[in-house]
């Protein structure tokens, strides 16, 4: 199952990323690996702007979705085929894993203006997707999910 969306970055987003970033612990990361990380923010505000999507914006870290066919939703951006599920996720209450990936190149910070591509590559329930789940290799407390 894939949909690809072709989406200009704008300041809205850019100042979303921003505020979002600020919400998470540095963990010894530089500030750009901390905007390439809030940059998968990108694909549910994306959708939370479209009104066709169907996709509310959940305004809270639990999940970051509502959906009225997929329930709870949280976004995962697949980089190199796999995705990281943290304990705090895994612990959460929500219905439904959205696999995304970039398809266009992201290697430097998303800027206003910036033309990316990117596409749903999976759209699972918790339970089957935490099934596959496995422990990473990098963080004990982590699992991964090839996708």
């Amino acid at each position: 199952m894939t949909r690809q969306f072709d989406i200009t970055i704008t300041n809205s987003f850019i100042q979303r990323r921003n505020e979002r970033m600020n919400l998470f612990a540095p963990n010894n990361r530089t500030e750009i690996q901390r905007l390439l990380n809030a940059d998968c923010e990108l694909l549910e505000w994306y959708l939370c702007q479209d009104s066709n999507s169907q996709h509310i914006d959940a305004n809270r870290p639990q999940f970051d979705t509502f959906h009225p066919e997929y329930g709870r939703c949280e976004f995962k951006n697949a980089a190199n085929n796999s995705i990281t599920i943290k304990p705090f996720c895994a612990k959460q209450s929500f219905d439904t894993f959205i696999v995304w990936k970039f398809t266009t190149p992201h290697h430097q910070p998303l800027q206003e203006g910036d033309k990316v591509q990117c596409e749903i590559i999976e759209i699972t329930n918790k339970s089957d997707m935490m099934q596959r789940a496995r422990p990473s290799k990098f963080n004990k407390n982590d699992l991964y999910i090839m996708v």
